[in-house]
Parts: C-alpha cells; sequence; structure tokens
C-alpha cells in the first residue's frame, strides 16, 4: 500500500493532468485532453478519490464525443453516471445520465434516451438545478423532434430557451436555438429557421464552439439549398467543413460530407459528388460511422451513374 506521501504525489499529478486536460478542452484540443484525462484516471483511482474518478470519467466521456467516439463516449458516460450515483453526487449524476441519453437520440434508441432523461430532469428539479433542467428540457425537445411530434418539440424546446437564457448558459442557449432552426426546417418554416439559426451562429461564435458552429452553418446550408439558394447552400456547406475540421469531430465531418455529396447530386454535379462521397465514406470506415454502409451503397451508386 503507499503511504502518505506517496498518495500526496499521486493526487498532486492527478490535479496538474486534470488541469492541463481541462484547458486543453477549452481551447478545443480534444485529442490532448483526453490523453491528459486518461493519464489522471490510474492516479485518481490509485488515491481512491471516487468523486474526482467520476469527474474524470465524464470528462474523458466528453472528450470522445466531442471527436466523435461515440461508443466509446456512451460506456464513459455510463461508467460516470453509475459512480455518481453510488457515492451519492446526484447533481453530477443527472448531468452525465444527459449525455448518455444525447448519444441514444443520434443513434435513434428514443425509449432508452427519454428514459436517462427523465431520471435526470427528476433530479435536477429536486435539487432546484435550473442549467440542468434547461439541458434536459432541451434533449426532451430532441426526442420529440424526432418522432414527428413537432408540437411537443417546440414546448420543450421553448422551456429550455428561457431557462438557458435566464441562467446565462450562453453555449446552452445557442444549441437549443440551433434545435428550434432544424424544427423550422421540418416544419418548411424557412424564415423562422433563418433568424433561429442566425441567431444560434452568433453565440456560437461568440462563446467559440466549433463543433456548435459547424451544426448551425450546414443546417444555414440547408435551409439555402431548400429555399433554392444554391451558391449561398454550398458555401454555408464549405464553411461547416472547415469549423468542423477545427472542432476535430470526425463523426460530423463524415455526416456533413455525405449531406453534401447529396446537395451535389441534386445540382446534377455527380463527379463532384463522387469525391465527396469518397472522402465521407473514408473517414466513416475509420471512425466506424454506423452509417458506413449507408455512405458505401450511395458511392456504388453514383460510380454506376457517371458515364
Amino acid at each position: 500500500m503507499p503511504d502518505d506521501s506517496s498518495l500526496s504525489d499521486r493526487a498532486a499529478q492527478a490535479a496538474a493532468q486534470l488541469r492541463a486536460g481541462d484547458a486543453l478542452y477549452a481551447q478545443n484540443r480534444l485529442t490532448e485532453a483526453l490523453e491528459r484525462y486518461r493519464n489522471a484516471l490510474p492516479l485518481v483511482r490509485e488515491i481512491a478519490d471516487r468523486r474526482v474518478e467520476a469527474a474524470v470519467l465524464h470528462n474523458i466521456g466528453r472528450a470522445q464525443y466531442g471527436l466523435g467516439v461515440k461508443h466509446t463516449a456512451l460506456e464513459a458516460f455510463s461508467e460516470a453516471a453509475a459512480l455518481r450515483r453510488e457515492i451519492g453526487d446526484r447533481a453530477g449524476e443527472a448531468e452525465s445520465l444527459n449525455n448518455v441519453a444525447i448519444i441514444h437520440i443520434q443513434q435513434g434508441q428514443h425509449a432508452e434516451a427519454i428514459k436517462y432523461l427523465l431520471r435526470s430532469l427528476e433530479i435536477d428539479t429536486e435539487l432546484g438545478n435550473r442549467y440542468g433542467e434547461g439541458v434536459a428540457l432541451n434533449n426532451i425537445g430532441e426526442i420529440y423532434r424526432a418522432l414527428n411530434r413537432y408540437r411537443d418539440a417546440l414546448q420543450y424546446y421553448r422551456q429550455s430557451l428561457s431557462i438557458r437564457h435566464e441562467v446565462g448558459d450562453k453555449r446552452g442557449e445557442a444549441a437549443t436555438l440551433n434545435n428550434l432552426g432544424e424544427l423550422d426546417l421540418d416544419m418548411g418554416l424557412y424564415d423562422d429557421a433563418l433568424d433561429h439559426l442566425l441567431r444560434a451562429l452568433s453565440v456560437r461564435r461568440e462563446v467559440g464552439d466549433k463543433r456548435g458552429e459547424a451544426m448551425t452553418l450546414f443546417n444555414l446550408s440547408r435551409v439555402n439549398r431548400l429555399s433554392g439558394q444554391s451558391a449561398a447552400a454550398l458555401e454555408f456547406g464549405e464553411q461547416a467543413l472547415v469549423a468542423v475540421r477545427e472542432a476535430g469531430d470526425r463523426w460530423l465531418e463524415a455526416d456533413i460530407l455525405y449531406q453534401l455529396a447529396l446537395f451535389l447530386v441534386e445540382m446534377d454535379r455527380i463527379p463532384d459528388a463522387i469525391m465527396t462521397l469518397e472522402r465521407s465514406v473514408t473517414l466513416a470506415r475509420v471512425i466506424g460511422h454506423v452509417e458506413l454502409e449507408a455512405h458505401r451503397a450511395k458511392l456504388e451508386e453514383l460510380r454506376a451513374r457517371s458515364p
């Protein structure tokens, strides 16, 4: 068993790794941040600081999620949620449960996602954690939008937006504005979508949220595409690719490349679409993207059509 001085050294080393990881995460240097968090994990386990261990696991999940490695992010968030529940860190448990739910939403597992979100919302409401309530309400809105229950989605998004504005959660406020823009797109309300998305883009640039900026830029590409503004749509799409590469989210990059390829097909620019799809398929193969086969099938279809 390590002596007290050895444990003290381990604690200092862990704290240094965590501080470095947090600083790198704030700079969007996610690969480097992940390495620091992974370095910290065995150290905090050695000193048996379970609260910090749970926080490190959660941060590992955040970095992996930002890098598009969602299956391992889900494992990290799930482990963090279980540990936080075990030690009685209810606010932390709710935070990790929310992130578990987000990944389930993106994987189309809505029943699983709503289960985690309702548990998270219940905890945050009991604790009076308005920040957490805003997060959970937004994510419930995401589920209802995915299920085409647009009126319910709008209700939850509006509640979330109000709370996030109230508590000064600018990053969260921008996320909900972006989601409202996506909902407007689903309902064919292009002017409303443009308004919500431009507001979201402004805030995301203000807070330095590169991944969020990429998502909103791509949604602006979609608005212009559906409104018949092809040049503007392509310009926003290219801006989205620049932003997502700066963010380092390879999963989102593969999605954006795929959607841009479909847009190029609509413009009858088949050679450009094939090149874009080739990039998407290559990236999807490297990261184990769940839509790899769909991307590959579309590429083969276009190659067959190409002279």
